[in-house]
């Protein structure tokens, strides 16, 4: 048996082993594989945030200087100032310098706040100019401006020095109508050139990786803003290349590659490049293949460990969860093993233990229904002291009481006659309830000597429920209860009434009478007796007929019949009893037999 156990515990272990080890050394040699495409894909993704969240401060840059320039619309004083031809010239540049200020201290990006008229270029930072002048040097975004009618253009331009390749500058600008004229016609331009500093500092919030380059270039491809000083005005890169909205791709810039990639601002049309070096994707490639070694390595390690400690963990409760089996297999009726734990072997440990103990439950109460059905049958045995003496007997009361012209007394003796004979004769287990119906009238018979017209007795069962099989004396034992404990306490007269109704698959069968009832206390107490709870009160309404009823129907049906009692103080009492619609032998040839 050692041996054994020793074997399996190996099988166990090697196992174990095998089935850690083997898939830590296949995550390992693909990880390794794709240490590479993994590195690139997380400095591609990297890129891409970062140059959308570029874009994204770049639109919100524009709305801002939306917003800030459309109030040259609602400006009258300005409006009035660049309409009116009589105004001072010192008032007029009064009023412009004052709205001037004011753009520029609503806007944190603003370099410089220019107004173009036709004869003047009004600046925040510099002297007014000539327009002239300063249209020399900047008519991409002039041109842009009349053709946006009112609407912000953005665009850029040399640096405001005006020297030939300087580096160069963006600008919003947006032409500046006449609303109180019918045709709106332009009464100059607004121009708000961005500080590169701004866009420096952009850039510079969302740049947390080093070793990359940054650039932004407005939509002709001209650089407004490079990490890194450039010697030229545009990108060393093919057009082509990065013509879409968005896009990567590996690109040469000097001596070194690069991983690039770019996003279009919606707004601006401007184009963010992030540039990272391909010796940078590479080294965090092999940082990846030696960690993932590494790991690999020390997994393998712990696995060995961790399969021999599971090896010996794994085989304690299987080897107690087959001694129990074995042991209920020995015929231990009630066997259990102590499982504690929450895993699966532990669980079904536990439920063979629920098992065990169900098992046993179940044998011995098999075995004690089987035993009081034998002590039924005795009894019932001892009950039938020799039917033919009784009913001899009987007949030679009856015959002496014909000779003497007692009529009354001969026929309740032939009653009482009639009575025994359906009550002890042999039979199954089930008859008719209409021979029920029959013995439950032959004794109101025999009962109206005794009370005479106080008791009144009305049968309301249809006649398709008459075959219906019913357990033999169940009827009786209720109408006699009622009569006892219902009406024979009262002095005015009652009625007894046994009426069925089909409901559904079943038959409803209700004992009532009329007489004294109970009382909530009374009626708890006699229901709690039916279940078998004897109180000295309780046994005072509830006949030891009534019990065996209660028993029966639960014997025959396993639990699911019995009886159910409503009733109230001075209106009377209740018993209801269900049948199934096959009758409780389940047979539904017995409907065809009538008594």
């Amino acid at each position: 048996m050692r041996k054994s156990h020793g074997s399996f515990r190996m099988r166990i272990f090697w196992a174990l082993l095998l089935i850690s080890v083997l898939p830590v050394l296949a995550v390992g040699s693909w990880f390794s594989y794709q240490a590479r495409a993994e590195s690139e894909r997380n400095v591609r993704e990297s890129s891409e945030l970062y140059a959308e969240q570029v874009a994204g401060r770049l639109d919100e840059l524009v709305k801002g200087i939306d917003n800030v320039t459309q109030t040259a619309f609602s400006d009258k004083q300005l409006q009035e100032a660049l309409r009116s031809t009589e105004m001072d010239e010192l008032a007029r540049q009064s009023v412009i310098d004052q709205f001037l200020l004011n753009v520029d201290m609503s806007s944190d990006a603003a370099r410089d706040v220019i107004l173009v008229t036709d004869k003047r270029a009004y600046s925040r930072r510099k002297t007014a100019v000539e327009s002239a002048d300063y249209l020399r040097y900047g008519q991409s975004w002039y041109a842009d401006a009349v053709m946006a009618n009112g609407g912000l253009v953005v665009s850029s331009r040399r640096d405001g020095t005006y020297q030939k390749g300087g580096p160069r500058v963006a600008s919003m600008s947006r032409a500046i109508l006449d609303l109180s004229a019918p045709d709106r016609g332009r009464l100059g331009f607004l121009v708000l050139e961005i500080d590169p500093g701004y866009i420096a500092e952009i850039c510079g919030e969302v740049n947390a990786q080093e070793g990359t380059r940054v650039a932004i270039c407005d939509r002709y491809g001209y650089v407004l803003y490079s990490s890194e000083a450039m010697k030229t005005d545009t990108l060393p890169l093919d057009t082509a290349s990065y013509a879409a909205p968005a896009g990567n791709g590996t690109v040469t810039m000097g001596n070194l590659r690069y991983r690039m990639n770019y996003v279009t601002s919606e707004k601006t049309q401007w184009k963010i490049f992030r540039f990272v070096p391909e010796q940078y994707v590479n080294s965090l490639g092999r940082e990846v293949l030696w960690t993932n070694f590494a790991v690999g390595l020390l997994c393998a390690v712990a696995a060995a460990l961790i399969s021999a400690l599971l090896s010996t963990t794994l085989t304690r409760p299987i080897y107690r969860l087959r001694t129990l089996v074995r042991r209920i297999g020995a015929g231990e009726l009630g066997a259990t093993e102590s499982f504690h734990g929450d895993d699966v072997v532990d669980e079904l440990g536990n439920c063979i233990n629920g098992m065990s103990r169900n098992l046993k439950e179940m044998v011995y109460t098999n075995y004690e229904m089987k035993l009081r059905t034998k002590e039924a049958e005795l009894r019932s045995l001892q009950n039938q002291i020799n039917p033919h003496f009784l009913y001899n007997t009987l007949a030679s009361i009856q015959l002496l009481a014909v000779t003497k012209k007692e009529p009354e007394i001969a026929r309740m003796v032939e009653e009482l006659g009639a009575f025994f004979h359906l009550t002890i004769s042999e039979g199954g287990e089930t008859v008719p309830l209409s021979q029920e119906l029959k013995l439950v009238e032959i004794y109101i018979s025999l009962q109206k000597v005794r009370f005479g017209e106080r008791i009144c007795y009305r049968c309301e069962v249809p006649e398709e429920l008459r075959s219906l099989p019913v357990p033999k004396l169940i009827l009786q034992p209720l109408v006699e209860n009622a009569i006892i404990h219902g009406l024979e306490e009262q002095i005015e007269p009652g009625t007894v009434t046994l009426s069925a109704r089909r409901e559904q698959d079943r038959v409803e069968i209700v004992i009532s009478d009329d007489g004294i009832g109970m009382d909530e206390e009374e009626l708890a107490l006699c229901r709690r007796g039916l279940q078998g709870e004897r109180g000295r009160r309780t046994d005072g309404k509830i006949s030891v007929g009534m019990r065996n009823v209660e028993e029966r129907l639960r014997l025959c049906s396993g639990g699911t019949l019995g009886l159910s009692i409503e009733s109230k103080q001075g209106k009377g009492t209740s018993v209801r009893l269900s049948l199934p619609l096959e009758g409780v032998s389940g047979k539904k040839e017995n409907r065809e037999t009538g008594g």
